[in-house]
């Protein structure tokens, strides 16, 4: 479910495990709400299509756990290691 589009109503949505720059960013929709580099976030499209640009080249608004919760009533999903079977 990492990385992979899926349709919330009308807008799509997918989640990031962690930050595809290696950055700390800030929430698009709450400036106060700092997101850490290795935190899952939510990018959602902007709905306006491909071709627009919001500020530097930005197509999509990245969205913290909280603000995803609140807005989309979305949690995200559990994190599951690529090794784990080995584990049982």
């Amino acid at each position: 479910m990492w990385g992979k589009w899926f349709k919330v109503g009308r807008v799509d949505v997918r989640w990031l495990r962690k930050s595809p720059s290696n950055r700390t960013s800030r929430c698009d929709l709450v400036w106060g709400h700092v997101v850490l580099p290795d935190e899952p976030r939510l990018q959602a499209d902007t709905g306006h299509g491909p071709a627009r640009k919001r500020g530097k080249g930005k197509q999509h608004e990245y969205l913290c756990q909280g603000c995803a919760e609140r807005i989309y009533g979305l949690k995200p999903p559990s994190i599951v290691e690529e090794d784990q079977e080995r584990l049982f």
